[in-house]
């Protein structure tokens, strides 16, 4: 397998294409296994996941963080700041409450 092209996604958006491919072809053994992490660990859905990320970079965030940020989906005040805190950023109360209750509505529910 030659590799294309190399970017950064959500878990969701993974978890999507190793489901789609699931159906055409057999996955290697290191695909079953990152399937199955992303199974356990994806807690927002393909759509409420680029919606979040769409709205995290129109609050001046990179990609990378608003990617990090739908893949840990912090729910409370201290884990939101701590991932923005390894790059020194901090926002607004309001941008704070918006995100975090964002992701409380919409967190895949089991």
């Amino acid at each position: 397998m030659n590799i294309e092209d190399e970017k950064i996604v959500c878990f969701a958006i993974a978890k999507n294409f190793l489901q789609k491919r699931k159906k055409s072809v057999e996955l290697v053994y290191e695909q079953k296994i990152a399937l199955e992490h992303l199974k356990k660990f994806t807690k927002l859905n393909i759509i409420d996941s680029r919606k979040l990320i769409d709205k995290l970079v129109e609050f001046n965030l990179s990609n990378t963080l608003a990617i990090e940020i739908v893949n840990v989906a912090p729910t409370s005040n201290k884990g939101l700041n701590l991932i923005l805190s390894k790059d020194k950023i901090t926002l607004d109360e309001k941008k704070s409450e918006w995100i975090l209750s964002f992701i409380r509505e919409h967190m895949k529910k089991e």
